[in-house]
């Protein structure tokens, strides 16, 4: 019998288990001895860590500090605006156990000006080599007098009507988004001065976008209840009547006669006059029109002179100034360009119907008043045109304005493209630089046809204007997908067929009628004595450059400026000495928070360490606590460079000397 082989397993090694449990040993040593080293390490370290994190803290609160500081300031009677040098408010001021700064700029990041009424503040504090800024938007109420608190022109109002308002279908009332103040989402103000509910019209597409209905004393309920619900978000009833009033036309008079001045070539006419009168008109091209017998005389045309009556500039190649004066028809057509040019002194013209005309040029150089005694045109990739941001034109209309496909207020480029939108707008134009009036005046009484009676602005086949329109006795359409970028009174408009109008609250200098916190009211919102009395008895005749003369007549001296800055808070802020605590200052005046009010601002910056190696810039990133509107959101200012994009983080660099204390801020 055969017996089967069983195999017996072999038992595993035991130096194989010994070299595995040594490997395991090795490796817990080496964990062990890198966690020791960690731990020794931070032991070593955590002191410079504590104090890294204090002064980062301390840093941030401190710059918080100085901003609030900068704040109180302005919430004084102090004349603040003359310590500010370079946009610097203070430097080199030991708060808060650091040493700090303090900057006001406007928007743009300059320096601000006396009619800034939204700025950035921002404050910088440095604690043992670490600094921090904060940032916030301040609304401060402008120094100005009467005529810039009672402003003729209703720039406050993105909108003003005496009778209506019509937005038709995708037709946009909002702001102009390329405006610095459009980052604040200002209110799009709307006027009226009618009572009844169909002042206000909107198609069910149009777009209001953030319409405040400001109304007059007297509102109908009806109107009213409209104003309350959409498209507006909220209403207020101005308490005093709002002056309408057109422009003068004083300017105007007694100019000198420039018919003669263009032209060559001889013409003789022969014309017969009442009287029976006969005159030859021997005169180089468009002479002067000769009188006879007491009538009219001979016109002598020219072959080069051509009408008499008309001004005529045509081809590329034509190019012309002006000299200031009254003038008959002026005509620039077929590429031609015309420039009307101010020296020291405004340079003021009259002309009887101007037309612009297939890709020509009205340009204007430095300070202009023009008057159109009869009709205004712009077409077929017309443009008017200013030369520089120095550039100023005051169009005062008689009759109509016709603008289609053309550009007013754009670059000849932009005017003469016919797929032109909104976005070819150049984004540092101003509505302010151009302005349109119109008038039921009679024109200068050495025209012969009065062009009065026949006022109308109509806007269309794309058309971009730039202007801010002052037309209370006008209607004005605005149609075609045509754009304004400005703001817009009259007796009524309309705005159809995808148009827009885009206002540029650059305009509002917040201290008018819709400015409650502003030198026209009193603290408690009411208006100043005697301006309700003033603004309901003005006489007929009041215009735009007589209405504040009149208005402070009657105030007879009333009216004050709400500022009052004439005191100083810190006279000794930037140079040291005064009171005690090693350079501090003098007691400030009382402070009110109705001179400036701090807004929501989406930016704070910290924790940003000193690089080593250039020992004189700070860098590192600054945390948006909000999202940002857009991209250029962020202000560009000397501490901080303009967002391109993320939402969340960007960097911030500053290149400057050490801030060190250099004295102590005392407030008493």
């Amino acid at each position: 019998m055969n017996t089967a082989a069983v195999e017996t397993p072999i038992a595993p090694c035991r130096r194989e288990r010994r070299g595995v449990a040594m490997l395991l040993v090795i490796i817990a040593l080496g964990a062990a001895t890198a966690l020791t080293s960690v731990y020794l390490s931070s032991r070593r370290n955590s002191g410079l860590i504590g104090r890294n994190a204090a002064s980062s803290a301390g840093a941030q609160w401190a710059s918080r500090s100085a901003a609030d500081l900068a704040v109180a300031t302005m919430q004084t009677d102090a004349e603040w605006r003359d310590l500010v040098a370079d946009g610097v408010l203070f430097d080199n001021i030991a708060l808060s156990g650091a040493a700090v700064a303090a900057l006001v700029t406007d928007l743009e990041g300059n320096p601000p000006d006396d009619d800034d009424a939204d700025l950035v503040v921002t404050g910088v504090a440095a604690i043992d080599g670490v600094t921090a800024t904060s940032q916030r938007i301040v609304s401060v109420i402008p120094e100005v007098d009467l005529d810039g608190a009672l402003n003729p022109y209703l720039d406050e109002y993105a909108v003003y009507v005496t009778d209506s308002l019509d937005v038709g279908a995708d037709s946009v009332v909002a702001v102009w988004p390329e405006s610095p103040r459009a980052r604040l989402h200002p209110p799009v103000k709307i006027g009226v001065g009618a009572t009844g509910a169909d002042a206000f019209n909107f198609d069910p597409s149009a777009h209001l976008v953030q319409g405040v209905a400001y109304l007059p004393p007297n509102a109908g309920a009806s109107l009213l209840a409209a104003s309350e619900t959409e498209p507006f978000v909220g209403n207020w009833t101005v308490p005093v009547d709002v002056p309408v009033v057109p422009p003068s036309v004083a300017d105007f008079d007694g100019l000198p006669d420039q018919t003669g001045s263009n032209g060559n070539g001889n013409g003789n006419g022969n014309g017969n006059g009442n009287g029976n009168g006969n005159g030859n008109g021997n005169g180089k091209g468009k002479g002067l029109v000769p009188v006879g017998g007491g009538g009219l005389g001979g016109v002598g045309a020219g072959s080069g002179g051509g009408n008499p009556n008309n001004e005529r500039f045509t081809g590329a190649g034509a190019v012309a100034t002006l000299t200031g004066g009254w003038y008959r028809d002026v005509t620039v057509e077929n590429g031609a360009v015309v420039t009307l040019a101010a020296g020291l002194e405004p340079a003021i013209y009259s002309v009887e119907d101007l037309e612009i005309a297939n890709d020509a040029v009205l340009r204007i150089v430095g300070e202009v008043r023009l008057q159109v005694r009869n009709a205004l045109t712009v077409r077929n990739g017309g443009a008017i045109e200013l030369a520089d941001a120095d550039s100023r034109l005051v169009i005062v209309l008689h009759g109509a304005m016709q603008v289609t496909d053309a550009g007013v207020g754009v670059p000849r480029a932009v005017a003469r493209n016919t797929a032109r939108t909104a976005d070819d707008i150049p984004a540092d134009a101003r509505a302010e630089h151009i302005r349109i009036l119109t008038t039921l005046a009679a024109p200068d009484i050495t025209d012969i046809t009065a062009g009065a009676g026949s006022l109308l602005i109509r806007i269309d086949g794309r058309s971009l204007v730039v202007a801010a329109i002052h037309a209370p006795e006008t209607p004005v359409e605005l149609d075609e997908e045509s754009i304004v970028v400005g703001r817009i009174t009259a007796a009524t408009i309309a705005i159809d067929d995808a148009s827009a109008l885009f206002y540029d609250p650059a305009l509002d200098n917040r201290a008018g009628l819709t400015s409650p916190r502003g030198p026209l009211y009193t603290r408690d919102g009411d208006p100043i004595d005697g301006l309700e009395d003033a603004l309901a008895s003005l006489p007929l005749g009041t215009t735009i450059e007589s209405l504040s003369t009149y208005v402070g007549g009657f105030l007879d001296g009333l009216v004050v400026n709400t500022l009052d800055l004439t005191g100083s808070l810190i006279t000794t802020l930037l140079g040291g000495g005064g009171g005690g605590g090693g350079g501090g200052a003098s007691d400030p005046s009382p402070r009110s928070g109705a001179l400036a009010e701090p807004l929501a601002w989406p930016i704070d910056a910290y924790a940003l360490e000193r690089d080593a190696a250039t020992p004189n810039t700070f860098s590192g990133t600054f945390v948006l606590i909000a999202p940002l509107v857009a991209e250029n959101t962020i202000i560009g200012t000397d501490l901080i460079t303009k967002s391109t994009g993320a939402p969340t983080v960007t960097t911030l660099d500053r290149t400057a000397p050490l801030i060190e204390p250099t004295e102590t801020l005392s407030l008493n």
